[in-house]
């Protein structure tokens, strides 16, 4: 975090703007965790891809794989409300 003048906080430093919230689940990164992100998951598994991106948000059991498994999980939350 800053200050408000700009200075870095003398605890926190300065922000990193590198950094990039990932919503999980969220794999066409649109916002919003829907059928269209099982859509693209789907295709992601199925073409066997490798996007840094989708291995991070669509790795819903957090087994460092993103496959069926995966999949089913987020559908599962989308039924539950979001509730993973």
């Amino acid at each position: 975090m800053a200050e408000a003048n700009g200075t870095p906080h003398p605890v926190y430093g300065k922000i990193n703007s590198n950094v990039r919230v990932c919503l999980k689940g969220d794999v066409n990164n649109d916002g919003d965790v829907d059928v269209a992100d099982v859509t693209e998951l789907v295709r992601y598994v199925i073409n066997d891809w490798n996007n840094p991106y989708i291995n991070v948000v669509g790795d819903s059991d957090g087994d460092g794989t993103v496959d069926v498994m995966d999949i089913t999980l987020l559908v599962r939350a989308i039924l539950n409300n979001g509730k993973w």
